[in-house]
């Protein structure tokens, strides 16, 4: 099933990734501080904001993720932020693929070798 109910969101929500997200692949993981590579890459999609709200309207959408912080870059006259992390593999994959034609070719693009990986 598709993570959105209406075309709106799921232009919303691409137009927040596509302007203040990122896609990372996690290929290894910790246990008791040692680092071991994980038998098949974990995807992660992630928005980060310094304004929360657009972040929580994502995580209703999605009925899934999560929100961290608030964090502040260097100096404290920095504004702070939070993030929304996306990580569980069904959803990552079902929000890409239902916000894939909303997002600009070099993003797609940055998609397309995240999953070759």
């Amino acid at each position: 099933p598709l993570p959105f109910k209406s075309e709106a969101e799921c232009a919303y929500v691409a137009g927040l990734f596509e302007g203040e997200g990122t896609f990372h692949v996690a290929r290894f993981y910790y246990i008791h501080g040692e680092k071991r590579p994980r038998r098949t890459p974990q995807f992660h999609l992630r928005i980060a904001m310094s304004d929360k709200e657009p972040l929580e309207r994502v995580a209703a959408y999605l009925k899934g993720g999560y929100i961290n912080g608030p964090y502040r870059y260097g100096k404290a006259h920095f504004k702070q932020y939070w993030t929304l992390s996306i990580d569980s593999p069904p959803l990552v994959r079902a929000v890409i693929h239902a916000m894939w034609s909303y997002l600009s070719p070099r993003r797609q693009k940055q998609l397309e070798v995240g999953y070759s990986i």
